[in-house]
């Protein structure tokens, strides 16, 4: 069965905004086909057909077609088409915000696998870095290391003559004893660096110690001036008899001045020929009053010095300044000595840390006196007694007699808890017999209160410079 049609006309020459609509009411069956309604337009197909439907639609103006119509019939249809024309025109905006949806996820997803990325770099700097760090700390301490081995070898007495540097004056050089120094440093002493240098006092040599890491120079405090012997004399006799005030001339006075001077609080004066020296102007006294015995004239005046004069002025000068000294007749000797000094000075810092000592007290490492202890505790007794026996003037028979009445120390550490006063437990093994010999040769003597105080002392006391002697 044909359906009908219904069919929305205009004519051009009416002013309505909206063509008028023919309306057929037979109803519709379930084995006809729905209606179909034709929206045409007489004139110009243009837009404004379509915007004037589109409007109608949106303002609910249905219901003025659904008043005619039966239920069921035309609003289904009209309903089914408002939602064709809506999801045409609402469509391109969906499709544009789930687009804009997909590309926000797309973009958060980049930036979550940006930030995962940034962070992994992170790590792998930090890791990286801690790397350097440990490599660069154990490197470090590989360096300390290896600094503390080369100063220690440096400091041994076969390194150490390596890294000290004697400074010689021109004006020692030039003498007897200076060439026979040179010769010594340089050959017989193994080699030592040497510098011939315009010293600030005449005859003087100098010592620097040198860094073996950084190589840097310091003035070692030891220092050796050589003298010759008469102007030795003539400071021996300002000294003695009184000039050195008037012209501070002065043995003494001479040697803090070289002390300034060299920077070297050790001063070691080396007197060259004092004793040729000493025995021609012996001779030359005797000439003089055998002269004078003559009658001969001239010559008659004495020298007031003598070795005594000689070895006050010495003796004056160590103890005011603390100056050593030597007296050497010969070249020779005095080149010798010099070499020992440069050997001390160089070995002064191992010799030094070596004989540090760790505590203010020490107990002899020997071990031949130790007494074997097993496991089952045997042995202990002996030990016990051994410990008692530390004491001066006790012998064995002393040792037995305190492990006879205290056979361990926690006995006698128990035994001084009772007693009520300190004197009391001072004076508790006093009366402890010592039996010395058997048979008719047998003799019984005490321990004395003195060894019981001492002993009373070294368990008891809590004070670790505590005399073991002192008196309670």
């Amino acid at each position: 069965m044909r359906t009908a049609v219904h069919t929305i006309s205009s004519d051009e020459e009416s002013n309505d905004s909206l063509p008028d609509i023919g309306v057929s009411r037979k109803p519709i069956t379930a084995q006809e086909e729905p209606e179909t309604f034709t929206l045409s337009s007489d004139g110009e197909e243009d837009k404004n057909c379509h915007e004037t439907l589109n409007s109608v639609v949106r303002e609910n103006e249905i219901e003025d077609l659904q008043d005619v119509c039966e239920p069921g019939s035309l609003s289904y249809h009209i309903e089914d088409s408002s939602h064709i024309l809506e999801e045409d025109h609402t469509g391109p905006h969906t499709k544009k915000r789930k687009s804009e949806e997909v590309r926000n996820e797309k973009e958060a997803k980049k930036r979550k696998r940006e930030e995962e990325r940034k962070e992994k770099e992170a790590k792998r700097k930090q890791r990286e870095e801690e790397r350097q760090r440990r490599a660069a700390e154990k490197a470090e301490a590989k360096a300390a290391k290896e600094a503390e081995r080369t100063s220690k070898r440096a400091l041994k007495p076969g390194e150490c003559m390596k890294y000290v540097v004697v400074e010689v004056d021109r004006r020692l050089v030039e003498t007897v004893a200076g060439s026979q120094v040179v010769g010594q440093l340089g050959q017989d002493g193994g080699g030592v660096r040497y510098r011939v240098v315009d010293a600030p006092v005449p005859a003087a040599v100098t010592f620097i110690r040198v860094n073996p890491l950084t190589l840097q120079e310091s003035w070692a405090e030891e220092a050796v001036v050589v003298m010759g012997a008469e102007e030795f004399v003539e400071v021996v006799e300002d000294q003695i008899y009184g000039r050195a005030l008037m012209d501070g001339r002065g043995l003494c006075h001479l040697c803090r001045t070289w002390q300034t001077k060299l920077h070297a609080p050790r001063l070691t004066l080396v007197v060259a020929g004092i004793d040729e020296y000493l025995k021609g102007q012996k001779s030359k006294k005797q000439h003089q009053v055998r002269s004078a015995l003559l009658g001969v004239h001239g010559g008659c005046a004495y020298e007031h010095y003598n070795r005594i004069d000689i070895e006050t002025a010495l003796v004056m000068a160590q103890l005011e300044c603390d100056v050593n000294h030597r007296l050497l007749s010969s070249p020779e000797k005095i080149a010798t000595f010099i070499l020992q000094v440069t050997k001390a000075v160089a070995e002064a810092p191992f010799k030094r840390e070596r004989n540090e000592a760790l505590f203010s007290w020490y107990a002899e490492g020997s071990s031949s006196g130790g007494v074997r202890v097993d496991k089952g505790g045997v042995g202990l007794l002996k030990l016990w007694h051994q410990q008692l026996r530390q004491f001066s003037l006790v012998g064995v028979e002393v040792a037995q007699a305190v492990a006879r009445e205290y056979p361990a120390p926690r006995t006698l550490m128990k035994a001084y808890e009772r007693c009520a006063t300190s004197q009391e437990a001072a004076l508790l093994l006093a009366d402890v017999p010592i039996r010395r010999g058997t048979g008719v040769l047998a003799s019984t003597r005490r321990i004395g209160p003195e060894l019981s105080k001492k002993i009373h002392i070294l368990f008891t006391s809590t004070d670790p410079d505590q005399s073991i002697s002192q008196k309670t």
